[in-house]
This record gives structure tokens, sequence and C-alpha cells, in this order.
């Protein structure tokens, strides 16, 4: 059964980056806060992490069958690498073509972080197809990319391939599904890597199928377990210190997530309508917005402020301006997007047919 409201959960968390990157060019003295839900993008990224865990392990937890694990692994690049690679073509053709202004729009705004340093190389297309078809998986340097958020393209690729041997490896024992669940956790959450987010991803998953979660779900502290959660997980982002790791923002993602999990609530809210086209376009909206961003924003920042920092308004319209078109073009580029999901399918079905 596919529980649709994680959809929206990642939907909004797409959202969420977009204005978290869009302030790099609009107001890039500000920081997130304590609004962690508005504008933090680390937080939305590593709800990104937690939920592909979740994704990728339950339906194993709810049948045990390996078969649908291998199903899953033999999608996964093909799914990814279709709209990675289109989304690279397009980021190619705007730098040939002289269209991303973030270098200049950078100076003006006064940005120290990612909009200085992308888009600074000379595109090819041996260079794309090295990046699409390897590169993005392998190293995720903003500098040397043709879509700056891919970074995290190593983590789920990586962690995938970990979380699918895992499963794997695990079968029916409770036992030696729970050894595993730990060794998992503790190596990563010690190496102090991102994969430990993918890793409690499918530890709440495996906790999902038990009878504590059921009678939890089923109880009258259900509602107090999860405000407890989704409050802390909130509050202990936002009050993170500046050498935060991966741990810490992992509680918080997987207390989020395990919030949302036991709130029909929130579950109805993320059920709606405008959060499901959030989620069907938010692996879309994550790839295009940066080259909105450098392109169309970068552009538009330097031409209204005529080389001085926007005034406040002027940022407002510009913002609502970015991120209208950053859902304009998430909605249109899906299209892509379902092609690479079909491919990936027709291939693991070839690829079972023949074993």
């Amino acid at each position: 059964m596919r529980e649709t409201y994680l959809d929206g959960l990642r939907g909004w968390a797409a959202l969420v980056v977009v204005l978290c990157h869009a302030g790099e060019v609009l107001w890039p003295a500000w920081h997130p806060g304590f609004f962690p839900l508005l504008t933090d993008g680390s937080f939305s990224v590593f709800i990104f992490f937690v939920l592909s865990g979740y994704v990728l392990s339950v339906g194993f937890f709810r049948t045990g069958e390996r078969r649908a694990v291998v199903d899953l692994a033999l999608r996964r690049y093909p799914r990814l690498t279709v709209p990675i690679f289109a989304a690279s073509c397009l980021a190619m053709v705007l730098m040939a073509l002289g269209w991303m202004r973030n270098i200049p729009a950078s100076k003006v705004a006064g940005s120290e972080g990612w909009l200085p340093i992308v888009y600074t190389f000379t595109p090819t297309v041996a260079d794309v197809l090295h990046f699409s078809f390897w590169r993005v998986y392998v190293d995720g340097s903003p500098a040397s990319s043709y879509d700056a958020p891919l970074w995290t393209m190593p983590v789920e690729m990586q962690g995938s391939i970990l979380v699918f041997a895992a499963l794997l490896v695990m079968g029916q024992g409770a036992v030696l599904r729970g050894v595993i669940h730990v060794a998992l956790l503790a190596i990563t959450g010690w190496l102090a890597s991102p994969f430990v987010a993918m890793a409690a991803g499918a530890a709440i998953a495996n906790f999902t199928q038990l009878d504590m979660h059921r009678k939890l779900g089923e109880s009258k502290a259900a509602p107090v377990v999860s405000w407890a959660l989704l409050i802390g997980a909130i509050v202990l982002a936002a009050v993170r210190p500046k050498d935060f790791g991966p741990v810490w923002l992992t509680l918080c993602s997987a207390g989020l997530l395990y919030g949302v999990l036991l709130n029909k609530g929130f579950q109805r809210a993320l059920s709606l309508p405008i959060s499901q086209w959030l989620g069907r376009i938010s692996f879309s909206l994550y790839l295009l917005h940066v080259l909105v961003l450098c392109s169309f924003t970068s552009w538009a920042y330097l031409a209204l402020g005529r080389g001085e920092k926007l005034s406040s308004s002027g940022t407002a319209v510009l913002l609502c301006a970015t991120v209208g078109l950053c859902l304009v073009a998430a909605t249109l580029f899906h299209a892509v997007e379902r092609g690479g999901i079909a491919l990936g399918r027709r291939f693991s079905r070839a690829v079972l047919r023949t074993v």
C-alpha cells in the first residue's frame, strides 16, 4: 500500500530547498534562524534521505520478498539518470548561450556560498555525458557540477545500494534484522556519514511493521507522541550548532517522519491535491530550480537593481516570480521524469525475466 502522504512531505521539502537557495541570490546575509520548515535546505535534504531509506525498504518489510528489492535496485539508475541527463543538457545549453548570470549577480548581492562557484567551467558534450552517467554518483562537488543540488546523488545512489544490500542479507529473522539495523546506524553514525539518514529510514520502515508500532498508533498516546516528535524535530533543527553533523539532522528528520506516520491530521494535509502535485514534481523541482536561479533570477536581479542590491519590495516580487517559474518548469519537465520511471520499469522487467 503506497503512503501517498509521504509524496506530499517530499514535495513541501523540495519547495523549502527552492526557498533556501533563492535566498543565496536575493538576500544572502539572511539566515534560516527559527524557521526551518520555511528556509532550511539542509533539514529538507535530510528529510529526503530518511524518506528514501524508508520508501526503498518498507515494501520488503511488508512482504519479505527479496525479488521486490532487486526490482527497485534495477529501476534506480535509469529512474535517476534520465532526468539528470536532461537537466544537465539544459544547463549546458544555458551556459553555451551565456545565460548563466550567477557570477555577476553574486558580486552585486554579496553572496559567498555556492552562487559564485557554480558554472565557472566550459561545458562540453563529453563532460555532460560523463557527469550525467557516472560522475554525478561519485563526485558531489558543486564547482564541477551541471546542477549544484546534485551533490546529494552520491548519498542517494550509494546509500540506496547500501540499503538494498542490507535488505537482501536480513531475510525474515527479527534478531538478524535488529542486529543489522543497529550495526548500520552505529557505523554510519560513528563515521558521521549522511548514509546514517538512509539507515534510519530503513529502521523506521522495519519498526512500522511491528506490533509495537501498531499498538502505539491505535493508542490514545499517539497524538501526544506525534506532536512531541514533530515539534521536537523542528526545534532541534532550528537550534542546531554551526558545527552540526549528519547525526543531528538525521535525528530531526527521522523524528519528523515518524511523527507524520503517527499523525492522521498531518497525513490528510499532505494528501491534499496541492501537496500531491508538489510531490509529483518534487524531483523535477529539485533538478531545475538552480538553473532558474542562475539564469532568470540572476539576470532579473541585475536588471531590476541596475547594478545595486534590490529593495525589499523588488526582492519579494522577484522571489514570487522565481518560485512560480520553477513550479511551471518542473511541471513541464515532469514528462521527462516519467520517461525515466518507465525506462527503469522496463529495464527491471527485462532483467528479471532472464533470471
